[in-house]
């Protein structure tokens, strides 16, 4: 399976837009292989989707990302610093914690 390169410059935008280094950008998405890269930007871009859905202002969308976080799960930590590990399985529980936001 190969990524497609639209996807994948999606996400490399969102990651941008929430102020992650082109370091943490090849940490986050592009240091894995092209079916590994595909899984990722897909949770990138579902979190970029679920922020639009529960926020209108775009300050927020970006700003959730970069602030720090006191739940249980992010500890204290912003979301991109949690996703910024590198560990696929983080950025799919970062996904699923944005994804059931709307639960809160």
């Amino acid at each position: 399976m190969q990524c497609d390169n639209n996807k994948l410059e999606l996400a490399v935008e969102a990651l941008k837009e929430w102020s992650a280094s082109p370091k943490l950008i090849q940490k986050i998405l592009l240091d894995y292989p092209e079916e590994e890269q595909d899984m990722r930007a897909y949770y990138i871009l579902s979190i970029r989707g679920f922020l639009m859905l529960y926020f209108s202002n775009p300050q927020n969308q970006i700003g959730f990302m970069v602030l720090n976080n006191h739940t249980p799960f992010f500890n204290g930590l912003s979301p991109i610093e949690l996703i910024g590990t590198g560990s696929l399985s983080v950025l799919k529980e970062v996904e699923s914690r944005v994804r059931n936001m709307g639960e809160w």
